[in-house]
């Protein structure tokens, strides 16, 4: 694992409740940060920089537990550096361009990637998929999701810092996006977003978007720095409304969805599950078995190119298309 900061330690409980992964090395620029990790889940060697520790150690898989701005030339010297697989903190990167990139460094190395969207391993959004792809809200006409929660804009908490690609987009934003584009069956054509920026540091606080998709269908979102806590997605359908209340944050918390009909309300009772464990253990399904991945490139790469166009819709105040 690369980054011994605040997200590191959600990989960390994730390994150790695993029976099929182990962290057997960590670095951080900051050594003693390393250390101080190691020692608190049991990894044997330390390094201070990404370099070092490839150059040492045989992985089988790395984590890049770091800020959006690195990850571009992270995933670059961890591919020439021989890495055999790699699990990428969201955001994957800061634009459509860079997810291009990064799509054709990961090809022509042939290393595996995944970007780290953890909730679309937990049972509960294969269940959302299963109910929409079995019709049973009939025909989708319409898609919302918000997620937002407060952040200090004069904190050290990397997402009010834009030069590390904080802001609301890359940090909030790019979860309901991605939601919606996985449960609309078609692809993103085209996008209206109004953006709110901080007056001083330029940093975007909060999005209300719209995407329209190829066939036609709605979606809009939510996103937001500035106010409480609310997770949520909704999928309207011609019979019938599925709605996933807490979608992102499952570690050690029961969840449920809704399947709403008419004056009937169907509820789908999950046990309290770690999608960060079940994350890892999709990674170990991909490489020393036949599984798939929950989260492919190619969708994180889509993604990218929709967030692109939103912030330039923020920008321009028109409909803009994806590229």
């Amino acid at each position: 694992i690369l980054g011994c900061g605040g997200i590191s330690h959600s990989h960390g409980t994730a390994a150790s409740q695993s029976d099929r992964v182990k962290i057997v090395a960590c670095a951080d620029i900051i050594l003693s940060r390393a250390n101080e990790y190691a020692g608190r889940y049991s990894v044997e060697n330390t390094y201070d920089s990404l370099e070092a520790m490839l150059e040492s150690e045989e992985l089988d898989l790395v984590i890049l537990a770091t800020w959006p701005a690195q990850h571009l030339e992270q995933i670059r010297q961890a591919c020439d550096l021989g890495a055999k697989a790699i699990l990428c903190e969201k955001s994957l990167a800061l634009n459509g361009d860079q997810g291009d990139e990064i799509l054709d460094i990961v090809k022509e190395s042939g290393v595996f990637l995944m970007e780290a969207f953890m909730y679309r391993h937990h049972p509960q959004i294969f269940k959302a998929k299963e109910l929409v792809d079995s019709g049973a809200i009939g025909e989708i006409g319409y898609l919302r999701g918000q997620f937002t929660f407060p952040v200090l804009p004069d904190s050290d908490n990397w997402r009010a810092k834009k030069e590390l690609g904080g802001g609301s987009m890359m940090d909030q934003g790019c979860y309901t996006v991605n939601a919606l584009n996985h449960f609309a069956g078609a692809e993103p054509v085209e996008v209206f977003c109004r953006t709110s920026l901080n007056a001083d540091t330029g940093l975007d606080m909060g999005h209300t978007g719209t995407i329209v998709y190829s066939n036609g269908l709605v979606g809009q979102f939510e996103s937001n720095q500035k106010a409480c806590w609310r997770e949520e997605i909704q999928i309207c359908g011609a019979e019938g409304t599925i709605v996933i209340p807490r979608f992102i944050l499952t570690a050690g918390e029961p969840r449920h969805i809704e399947l709403q009909r008419g004056n009937n309300t169907e509820r789908f009772d999950f046990e309290a599950l770690n999608s960060y464990q079940l994350q890892l253990e999709n990674i170990h399904q991909c490489l020393f078995g036949s599984g798939k991945p929950n989260m492919p490139l190619e969708e994180s790469v889509r993604n990218l190119h929709v967030i692109s166009a939103l912030f330039k819709s923020g920008r321009t105040g028109k409909m803009e298309a994806v590229l």
